[in-house]
């Protein structure tokens, strides 16, 4: 019995390495592994198409609602991408990619396509409970527990007016005019209940610093019911026009000021600040530990 068990050790204590050199081989070969949106970011393909905001060609979006997410369409559409051409989405040529293989083509259709599938692109508007600004303003008295986060300021219009973010410093408003104030962990208010007891026509104003610990290309997205703009270490990424929601934004690593703004409707609000991280392939509410209101 004890030379069976002297036995089967042996041949654990053999085979362990071997399991480990497999596991760790098997990280690197996926860590290695290109995702869809890695050769969009890393190609042309963003000249003229975004994820969602309307560029030269359709959305990729738009084009997700476009097919059936059958086999011949991958197949079809994966060649379309490598040889090139037009005639579907109007006069606009798309350029040729003779040098992407035809799998890695599959791999960016199957993608396209998955952004029509709730099951694998959980949209956070749907997914991810709302915040309130009755749960984010405090008394003045009282001190905010989060330790990450963005300090959230709302500054009141003038009687019958409301801001305008197309004619407004950022730095032009002063701090005795603050109505309201707070701390939140994310930007993510998707209901209209969410805004009370903001007025309409107020600015909505959260500052802080965005820590970025890997280089890359990130995607960021400000969901937005009406005006509302982003700055990033300064440099407007997303201005107020409705139709600027998005951008792709090369990062290093570091610490950075960020501003983001909302002017509040009448109705229909919603306001959510997202990210794709070069390592994601769908959108996230970006998360409370990348903020701090101080620096770091």
């Amino acid at each position: 019995m004890n030379k069976l068990f002297i036995i089967v050790f042996a041949i654990c204590i053999f085979c362990l390495p071997a399991c480990n050199q497999n596991e760790e081989s098997q990280q690197k070969r996926k860590a290695k592994e290109k995702t869809a949106l890695t050769f969009i970011r890393n190609d042309d393909c963003l000249n003229c198409h975004n994820i969602e905001d309307k560029s030269v060609g359709p959305t990729y979006v738009q084009i997700s609602q476009k097919y059936e997410a059958d086999f011949s369409t991958v197949s079809r559409l994966a060649n379309k991408i490598i040889e090139g051409g037009g005639g579907i989405w109007g006069s606009e040529q798309m350029t040729r990619h003779p040098f992407l293989e035809k799998k890695d083509a599959k791999k960016i259709v199957r993608w396209i396509f998955s952004l029509n599938d709730s099951t694998l692109n959980k949209s956070p508007v749907r997914y991810q409970s709302t915040l309130r600004f009755s749960e984010v303003f405090r008394d003045k008295s009282q001190k905010s527990n989060l330790t990450n986060g963005l300090e959230i300021n709302v500054f009141a219009p003038g009687e019958g007016k409301a801001f305008d973010l197309a004619y407004l410093n950022p730095e032009a408003l002063s701090e005795d005019a603050v109505a309201y104030s707070g701390k939140a962990s994310v930007i993510h208010f998707t209901e209209q209940l969410s805004f009370q007891p903001v007025s309409a026509g107020s600015l909505i104003r959260a500052t802080g610093y965005l820590h970025i610990k890997e280089k890359g290309k990130y995607f960021f997205k400000l969901v937005k019911a009406g005006q509302g703009r982003v700055f990033i270490d300064g440099d407007k990424i997303i201005n107020e026009n409705d139709s600027d929601t998005e951008v792709l934004k090369e990062i290093l690593p570091g610490t950075y000021p960020i501003i983001v703004e909302y002017v509040l409707r009448e109705d229909n609000n919603i306001w959510s600040l997202q990210w794709i991280t070069p390592d994601d392939e769908y959108y996230e509410v970006i998360p409370t530990e990348v903020f701090s209101v101080d620096i770091k």
